[in-house]
């Protein structure tokens, strides 16, 4: 069974599709990529599997279950609201608005056992490295308001384990000896693997990295495709978004093209590279 499934997967914002129609599968311990020019759809996607936005129409599928049970939920369990869901959703339909948007919310979704990074980094500035991913560790976190009022020994044990696990994960990403740095005074490749140190901190199944290597310089790529392969070692499936084709070739498995919002190619580097569609996409049609 694929960890991650879309089946025509669709988003609309007005008179604009950025995504169309989009099935994926993702196996679980592969590393699979996406692709494509710009404005192509392929952060909106990683945007709809992490609950950012709802799709318009179709289905997305973690380990065989959606990740948008609400709407079946209404329709199957609750027969008097079941009504009012349908002729919303006939009258947003008429609209061209699709689907009444209900699903699950971003930190549900990570709790399922999704994590991402940004394409544009999103740190806490003024908290330490340290402080930064066990702010990713708290979806595993089951102290309640009173243990933390009340400083339970529950509540200080598990806050010693979630800072081991810290330092632990920032060790590696082999950023341990600067746990105690603002997050904001560490230079740029050391804040991407800060983020991916803070997404592991959820204990996710499934990473999504959306552009890791922006702005690396060699050393750093090489080291960023041995990262992935550690991570993908410890039993996590990786699913990136890259535009840098050196990483994308030599560290995929499988990969699979966008362009205006549709998949064009899907299958390992060898075949994608050489694809027509893609080539086209890429540099455009001769005259």
């Amino acid at each position: 069974m694929p960890i991650l499934e879309t089946r025509g997967l669709t988003k609309r914002f007005g008179g604009l599709v950025a995504v169309n129609g989009v099935d994926l599968s993702v196996e679980q311990g592969e590393i699979f990529a996406m692709i494509g020019p710009n404005g192509a759809g392929k952060t909106t996607v990683f945007n709809l599997v992490a609950g950012l936005y709802k799709p318009t129409s179709g289905q997305i599928l973690f380990n065989g279950k959606s990740v948008y049970p609400v709407r079946e939920f209404w329709r199957n369990y609750l027969p008097p609201l079941a009504g009012y869901y349908t002729v919303a959703d006939a009258v947003r339909r008429r609209l061209g608005l699709g689907p009444m948007p209900l699903g699950l919310r971003p930190h549900a979704v990570t709790a399922l056992g999704i994590a991402r990074t940004f394409q544009n980094i999103r740190l806490f500035s003024y908290m330490t490295a340290l402080e930064n991913v066990m702010v990713g560790e708290h979806p595993r976190m089951h102290a309640k308001v009173w243990d933390s009022l009340l400083r339970t020994p529950f509540a200080r044990r598990e806050e010693r384990k979630v800072r081991d696990r810290a330092r632990e994960l920032l060790r590696f990403v082999g950023l341990e000896r600067h746990q105690d740095q603002y997050a904001r005074n560490l230079p740029y490749g050391f804040q991407r693997r800060l983020e991916i140190a803070r997404a592991l901190g959820t204990q996710p199944k499934l990473l999504m990295l959306d552009e890791p290597a922006a702005g690396f310089n060699p050393q750093e790529k090489n080291e960023l495709m041995q990262l992935i392969q550690d991570i993908r070692g410890q039993g996590i499936t990786v699913f990136l978004i890259e535009h840098d084709m050196k990483v994308v070739m030599e560290v995929s498995e499988r990969i699979v093209v966008l362009d205006y919002g549709e998949k064009i190619a899907e299958g390992p580097p060898q075949k994608v590279r050489t694809d027509p569609r893609v080539i086209e996409a890429y540099l455009g049609k001769s005259a």
